[in-house]
């Protein structure tokens, strides 16, 4: 079995471009992995919560055929808005968000955990993608009516699903010059650890922040001069306020 190859930066601004493009090859782009317009914001919102937290799949994706994993998907009500170290429900305020990850298959006693990421300014921004989602959809977040149903949902209600985010990385892989066929859903996380690394970051921060158990995970980064976000430079390790 290949390992898989980690999405990029530039593979995420070449499926941003898609999705909110007006192009015919971005029409095209959102008709081979049947997204529309109305479902880039929280499609977007995903996949870049799922590269920088170096999420696991079921815990924002739809597995085909299987739904949601109620116990670990991130929830509206699992997104903290802070500006200036203090909540806000408006996260267009914010500098900064913390994310709740309930459970996971390495959380024997379901503890749980919090993480955070601060406003970036740069194209690939965990706090302006969740501005836009909130923007289109304020019902999932703070006190709406959504905040305990899964976070990253189609325009109409309906799940992303595991073969459309494997198509979109499919597609942006072979744009960018790598071989689709070792792109998955779980190239997110591994791009996201390999950012991480790139950025300076040490292997036992990384281990942390992506809740590994072991230094096993290494097999999964890979080293290369993919230049990582400027936000992964600033991420803290953990949160230490009480959300």
């Amino acid at each position: 079995m290949q390992r898989k190859y980690p999405v990029t930066a530039a593979m995420m601004k070449t499926i941003k471009g898609h999705l909110f493009g007006r192009q015919p090859a971005d029409v095209a782009f959102r008709g081979r992995t049947d997204v529309s317009v109305a479902d880039a914001p929280a499609v977007w919102a995903g996949l870049v919560t799922a590269w920088m937290f170096l999420l696991r799949g079921g815990e924002w994706l739809c597995h085909d055929g299987c739904g949601y994993d109620p116990a670990k998907v991130v929830i509206g009500s699992g997104i903290v808005g802070y500006a200036d170290g203090v909540r806000t429900l408006d996260l267009s305020l914010a500098m900064e968000i913390a994310l709740e990850l309930r459970t996971s298959k390495t959380d024997q006693y379901n503890f749980g955990a919090w993480r955070n990421h601060f406003r970036s300014g740069r194209e690939i921004c965990p706090v302006e993608a969740m501005v836009l989602l909130q923007r289109h959809h304020p019902e999932r977040f703070g006190n709406g009516a959504e905040v305990l149903k899964p976070l990253f949902r189609r325009a109409n209600g309906g799940p992303i699903l595991t073969s459309q985010v494997n198509m979109m990385l499919a597609n942006a892989a072979e744009e960018c010059g790598m071989p689709p066929d070792r792109m998955g859903s779980h190239s997110l996380r591994i791009g996201g650890a390999s950012a991480l690394l790139h950025a300076g970051i040490q292997i036992e921060n990384i281990m942390r922040w992506g809740r590994w158990l072991s230094n096993s995970f290494q097999r999964y980064l890979w080293e290369a001069n993919e230049t990582a976000p400027v936000s992964y430079t600033h991420l803290t390790l953990p949160t230490k306020r009480i959300v």
